[in-house]
């Protein structure tokens, strides 16, 4: 059985996982909700949203657990490579787009925790649909709104914010 980093090192070679980044749309739809001084993107992928927020002169990061995720032409410093367990800092904005449904049920708590103590506010869009590439499946936590909105609660409010997808997946924005 691979590790979930080397699944995810196989999944970033193929170029069709690189065409999308979840994370820069889930920031241009919601952002004129904040500006942000040193936010973080949480599972950052491809890297373009750091590289969007970087444009606009915000000192934005990324972390994500395969090395080769972020585009190659982007500067490596500004991505640390490792699991959202091992998350710390401290960030007034996290963006989580495409990645909660990732992680292995066991680790959900310890993700939570771990960027609810690192960040001020976060935004995230979760989907509960089955996704596999390769032959890997890649959505391991596919619940509704309610059970992740219980899982946040614990660490903060939580809100549903509006959102028309024809897919199963919604958006939430929890803050301290």
């Amino acid at each position: 059985m691979l590790s979930e980093a080397s699944k995810y090192r196989l999944v970033w070679a193929d170029p069709s996982y690189r065409v999308k980044c979840h994370s820069l749309d889930l920031w241009n739809l919601l952002r004129g909700e904040s500006t942000p001084k040193n936010p973080i993107d949480l599972g950052c992928g491809t890297g373009r949203l750091v590289k969007a927020w970087r444009e606009e002169g915000i000192e934005g990061v990324g972390i994500d657990i395969a090395p080769n995720a972020p585009d190659p032409d982007l500067p490596e410093d500004w991505f640390t490579i490792s699991p959202l367990q091992s998350l710390t800092g401290c960030y007034d904005l996290g963006v989580c787009a495409d990645v909660l449904e990732h992680i292995p049920p066991e680790e959900v708590d310890v993700v939570v925790e771990r960027i609810c103590a690192c960040c001020d506010e976060l935004w995230m869009k979760i989907a509960y649909f089955n996704s596999q590439l390769r032959g890997l499946d890649l959505h391991l936590t596919m619940k509704p709104s309610e059970w992740w909105v219980k899982i946040f609660e614990q660490w903060g409010k939580v809100e549903q914010v509006p959102f028309e997808t024809h897919k199963k997946e919604f958006i939430l924005r929890w803050r301290q």
